[in-house]
């Protein structure tokens, strides 16, 4: 017939058991490999058995009784052998392609199975007429094949209580050396339990339980047993009949250890991860492709006000959201339908009213085969933190229009108080001018004396101004500054008209650099104008101005030799309004000034000094 195989099915114990196969399923000692057993009605061989007509499968794919057995066919032939109308066997052939078998070969097969069954109605008359004892022994040899064959545990008791058959597989499970098979058959069952029970958690039910299950002779499938050394197993009773008489009892036993831990294994995380979701604080829902709630979390019916039923099985967006965010939902929604993931804010309106702020990530949730069923959405309240926000932009708002009314009330304020200076000194002028002659040599010194403090007071107002221009300045850089133009320029300011032997030293060619040219100029004109205006006079002055690159800052150090600072005095240098001397052209706010632009800009400054040695001052800019 040209088929890839062919099966022979036996009714045996009201089952279909492949007892002869062609070389595919025959292992080196021509045994069936993984012999099936079908019930009546069960796959293709199933219901041929309950409908006792012989068909064709073209397509094994659209057919969903087929069940597959050492490899996927694609067509199949199966017809019954009947003895006296009843079903005795199936004849079952396959092959790989599609629409390979014809009704000819159905009808060949027929015949074959006509033949066969006419050969087996003689070979029955003739076992009639011969001894029983063969007939029994070749029944025990069917069973020993069968049993042989099993991968199952298998027994078989007598209905007097002895046992008559037992597979390698049963020996293995219960560990009995096969050798002691000799002594297990023919054992009187009582003994037989006795012996076994000790293996089981529950041995004082063990054999009472069996002496139940025989007494009410029906079949008991998957009865779970556990034994002593950790194993679980499933246990099948299936009485045996002849002639509507029982004659025997089959027992099945297989080891489920690793199934049943699996599903308990499965059950606990699935438990486990149900508490989380249940307990988190992150609200969750879960919705098919219609937008239908179909879970929610205990989270998200605390954040939105809704018992469960007000919210499974209804729309959320219809429920939590107006009309205009209802269509902007919609398109979100159909965005997680095509798969992709998102993150946004959502407004929405609790049970009683409340408008809430939620933080919303979701994605599409798909089935074990990859296909879109709906999404599901992690929900976070962050009205709290929104609050805050939409306080900070206020507070944030109020502070710039305050900095903006300071910096023009502290114009105001300069501009005041430098007016009556102008006239104090104008006046002072006029009266020293008109009185030379007159004024002795200590009037002269106290109108020296007024004469600076009126200079010193201009100096101090225009810090203070500076001051406050620099703190309420919020310009930052837009473009890289070239730092050796500006230096030049500070440098080549403090030389003009100077005569004096002081040297101005740059190491190196000075970076491009982030920051804006008038806080640059700030900061280095004050340095060098500090190295500058406090030199030692007994010796040769010099500053020295040099860089370095220092993970991510440029790091700048300005060297002088001059009076130096001692230790104790480090940190004062960098207060407002103190000063370390009493020169009239010092302000004392100078370096405050700077330590603000620096470490306003992420960097920091710090010195290095020695009382008549000289002096140090580090600071880095961000690149």
């Amino acid at each position: 017939m040209g088929t890839d195989d062919c099966v022979f099915y036996a009714v045996i114990e009201k089952k279909l058991i492949q007892i002869a196969a062609t070389n595919q399923k025959l292992d080196n000692q021509n045994n069936i490999e993984n012999a099936l057993q079908i019930n009546f009605g069960e796959g293709v061989v199933g219901k041929v058995a309950q409908n006792k007509k012989g068909i064709i499968v073209n397509n094994t794919s659209k057919n969903i009784d087929y069940i597959v057995d050492d490899q996927n066919r694609l067509s199949e032939i199966t017809v019954p052998i009947l003895l006296d109308n009843e079903l005795i066997a199936i004849i079952d052939a396959e092959h790989p392609d599609k629409n390979f078998f014809k009704k000819t070969q159905l009808d060949f097969l027929s015949q074959i199975s006509s033949l066969i069954s006419v050969t087996l109605k003689k070979n029955i008359v003739e076992l009639e007429k011969s001894n029983k004892e063969i007939e029994l022994d070749i029944t025990r040899n069917r069973l020993q094949l069968i049993f042989e064959s099993s991968s199952d545990a298998k027994a078989i008791e007598s209905i007097e209580g002895y046992i008559e058959q037992v597979s390698n597989a049963f020996l293995e499970m219960f560990k009995i050396p096969v050798e002691n098979i000799s002594n297990i058959i023919g054992t009187d069952c009582d003994s037989a339990r006795n012996m076994l029970k000790t293996m089981f958690v529950e041995e004082n039910i063990f054999s009472k339980r069996i002496q139940e299950i025989t007494k009410g002779g029906k079949t008991v499938i998957d009865e779970m047993l556990e034994l002593k050394d950790g194993r679980i197993l499933s246990r099948d009773y299936n009485p045996i009949f002849k002639d509507g008489k029982p004659i025997a009892h089959l027992w099945t036993y297989k080891d489920v250890t690793l199934t049943v831990n699996y599903d308990k294994s499965l059950e606990f995380q699935s438990k486990k991860y149900k508490s989380i979701i249940e307990n988190m604080n992150l609200g969750l829902m879960e919705v098919d492709n219609n937008e239908i709630i179909l879970n929610v979390n205990n989270a998200f019916v605390k954040m939105c006000g809704y018992s469960p039923e007000e919210l499974i099985g209804f729309k959320a967006r219809e429920i939590l959201l107006d009309g205009k965010k209802q269509e902007y939902m919609q398109q979100k929604v159909k965005s997680r339908q095509e798969g992709q993931n998102d993150l946004y804010e959502m407004e929405i309106q609790t049970k009683t009213g409340e408008t809430k702020y939620w933080l919303i990530s979701g994605g599409p949730n798909t089935n074990i085969n990859g296909e879109i069923i709906g999404s599901i959405g992690i929900h976070l309240d962050i009205t709290e933190l929104k609050m805050l926000n939409i306080k900070a932009d206020s507070l944030i708002n109020d502070l710039t229009v305050r900095n903006e009314e300071l910096s023009h009330y502290a114009h105001i304020v300069s501009h005041d108080l430098k007016t009556p200076l102008r006239t104090i000194s104008t006046c002072i002028n006029w009266l020293l001018e008109d009185n030379t002659e007159t004024l002795d040599k200590e009037s002269q010194g106290y109108i020296d004396t007024v004469e600076e403090a009126i200079k010193d007071m201009d100096k101090l107002i225009s810090s203070t101004l500076q001051y406050t221009e620099i703190r309420t300045s919020r310009k930052v850089a837009t473009e890289q500054l070239p730092l050796q133009t500006v230096v030049d320029s500070i440098i080549s300011f403090l030389t003009k008209n100077e005569k004096s032997d002081f040297n101005f030293n740059v190491v190196k060619p000075l970076p491009v650099i982030n920051l804006t040219e008038v806080k640059a100029r700030q900061v280095f004109q004050n340095l060098i104008e500090n190295a500058y205006k406090y030199r030692d006079q007994t010796k040769k002055g010099f500053v020295n101005i040099d860089w370095k690159e220092d993970n991510g800052f440029y790091q700048f150090s300005i060297q002088d030799n001059g009076i130096g600072i001692d230790q104790e005095h480090y940190d004062l240098v960098f207060e407002a309004f103190k000063k370390l001397n009493n020169r009239t052209d010092s302000s004392g706010i100078g370096l405050f000034i700077i330590k603000k632009i620096i470490t306003s800009g992420g960097g920091k400054i710090w010195i290095e000094s020695e009382k008549a040695v000289g002096t140090t001052f580090f600071f880095t800019i961000p690149k």
